[in-house]
């Protein structure tokens, strides 16, 4: 994604996060859950199409996950952070960082989710 990425993709993924950071300031939990989808799609459809429809299948069954890890407003605003650093790798065109970063928000994510359904 950072290598390969068009200017028009990363403007795409930073409008997404400006959304996301009046969502997130709104405490509209429903739209930062919405904005989260988006920004997946929009990363999928700019790296690889030959993916998309896997990838796409695979994000709609993160959405159902999403609402739970996301449904308390710290854990909103603590996955909103990781999405800013994610982006900022990405516009820094680092893959190693942007894959750290992607890596981790997914292990907190997990995370979040767990502790949401207290199996942790």
């Amino acid at each position: 994604m950072c290598e390969r990425a068009e200017d028009k993709d990363l403007e795409i993924l930073n409008n997404i996060v400006d959304e996301m950071s009046m969502a997130v300031a709104n405490k509209d939990y429903s739209t930062h859950v919405s904005l989260q989808k988006k920004w997946t799609e929009s990363i999928i459809f700019a790296k690889n199409n030959i993916l998309k429809d896997k990838l796409t299948s695979l994000n709609e069954h993160l959405a159902r996950l999403r609402k739970i890890s996301l449904a308390n407003p710290e854990q909103n605003l603590e996955a909103y952070d990781e999405i800013v650093l994610t982006l900022s790798a990405i516009l820094e065109r680092n893959p190693a960082k942007a894959e750290n970063l992607a890596r981790q928000h997914v292990a907190n994510a997990k995370r979040r989710y767990y502790n949401y359904i207290n199996v942790e």
